[in-house]
């Protein structure tokens, strides 16, 4: 590295954290351990290891284990979000025999090449090319894709920087602006959020106001009616969606978004059974990452919907934890909307989880404890 950017090309992307549960569970292998990941593979969260609930006859443990099985026995280990496996007869269970598990982790840098779509990985021993990797993402997306890629192959490799080495000039949208579509019109889209299931959380549009109130009231009716975003269907949630209009005269359009009242602090209603977290551009003034200022504002989201105290400095403990239990997972997100999370707010498994972090000396009652 020379230390030269080139202006037509983004700045390289970092995700320390990626690197140092890198480092942290090469270290633990060095020892001999076998890891186990407590995410599945294809969230691009976890790290490249057997996914702990693939395990034929998973059950839980008795204390200090988490889970057993027929080959063995599991312990979470917090600062690795991923569970320590101890076998039984030196035998593994079926599957993992695609995995190198005595080689240590490896963090790396893609290589991004915008204009042929690929991600690039080179250590001294291999080169791996990813193929039709979403360039146009925003670069924790992309970063979380790669290395659900290297996962799903098997490989002992995470990334945890991006470098571009395209020369093309950055956009919004690079495969050009999306639009969504009722059965009357369609418009441009600024950004967006849903689940894996197509439920629409956030939506930016721009327009005429004509178009832009036709999907509104498609989104407003709480019928479920199907709308099309780049082509795949989504359906409104069944609640109410704030919604806020901008005149934009220069253009002779409007600029309207729609954000479902989970979505928002203080909006969530009795008997909705999840909040949402948005991070939109903008929101980040310290440099810092979207997940970042998502840990930030779970314990408030959650002290408003359960009813069990939440103190505000727990929010990174409880997020390390969430994986356990898949309480959070990651929405599908773009143009202005950076990251966003699906809670499930159910309250035994929060108890059970507060109540096990503060057995665990994890977190604390008060800071005088």
């Amino acid at each position: 590295m020379t230390g030269k950017t080139n202006p037509a090309l983004p700045a390289p992307f970092e995700n320390t954290y990626f690197r140092e549960r890198a480092i942290k569970a090469a270290n633990r292998q060095k020892q001999g351990h076998i890891l186990v990941s407590g995410s599945k593979p294809d969230n691009g969260q976890g790290l490249p290891l057997p996914y702990i609930h693939d395990v034929p006859g998973l059950r839980r443990g008795s204390y200090p284990y988490d889970y057993e099985c027929e080959w063995g026995r599991f312990k979470y280990e917090y600062e690795l979000s991923a569970y320590l496996f101890t076998p039984h007869n030196s035998q593994v269970p079926p599957g993992w025999e695609h995995y190198d598990l005595l080689t240590p982790i490896q963090s790396v840098t893609a290589m991004i090449d915008r204009a042929r779509r690929l991600a690039t990985i080179k250590t001294p021993d291999h080169e791996i090319v990813l193929r039709d990797v979403p360039v146009g993402d925003s670069p924790y997306n992309l970063l979380q894709q790669v290395n659900a890629a290297l996962a799903q192959s098997c490989q002992p490799f995470v990334a945890w920087r991006l470098e571009w080495v395209s020369g093309e000039v950055d956009q919004l949208w690079l495969e050009g602006v999306p639009q969504v579509r009722n059965e009357h019109c369609s418009a441009y889209v600024t950004g967006y959020a849903h689940d894996e299931a197509g439920n629409l959380v956030y939506l930016g549009m721009v327009g005429h106001k004509t178009v832009l109130e036709s999907i509104r009231a498609t989104v407003q009716a709480r019928q479920r009616k199907r709308l099309f975003l780049q082509g795949r269907p989504v359906y409104p949630l069944p609640t109410h969606y704030c919604q806020t209009w901008q005149h934009l005269p220069d253009y002779g359009v409007y600029h309207a978004t729609l954000i479902a009242d989970p979505a928002l602090p203080g909006k969530w209603q009795p008997g909705e059974e999840v909040i949402y977290l948005l991070v939109f551009e903008g929101e980040l003034p310290d440099g810092s990452l979207p997940e970042t200022q998502a840990r930030r504002v779970l314990a408030s989201r959650l002290s408003e919907t359960l009813p069990i105290p939440i103190l505000d400095e727990w929010h990174e403990s409880l997020w390390e934890a969430r994986q356990r239990e898949n309480l959070i997972v990651g929405l599908e997100t773009g143009g202005d909307c950076q990251e966003g999370y699906l809670v499930q707010l159910t309250e035994t498994i929060w108890k059970e989880v507060i109540t096990r972090l503060l057995m665990e000396r994890k977190i604390r009652i008060s800071s005088g404890q």
